[in-house]
């Protein structure tokens, strides 16, 4: 049965899954990043200050969403 190749052959294996691990931890490091610029843009293209406090956001985007649901 196998000898030093299948050694070789699960050590290849192992490092290109862990390449794809860290390929999926910047996907979605990358994802939230635009995320929540899309959310920053979105709620100072309404208001004329440029920043916001994290509770005044919070009442923004509820009632943003709150008006959606109404109408």
């Amino acid at each position: 049965m196998g000898g030093p190749q299948d050694t070789v052959g699960r050590k290849r294996e192992g490092a290109e899954d862990f390449m794809f691990i860290i390929w999926w931890a910047v996907a979605i490091f990358l994802f939230f990043i635009a995320l929540e610029s899309g959310v920053s843009f979105w709620l100072n293209s309404e208001k004329e200050e440029e920043m916001f406090k994290p509770k005044e956001m919070f009442h923004i985007i509820r009632n943003k969403l709150r008006r959606k649901s109404v109408s």
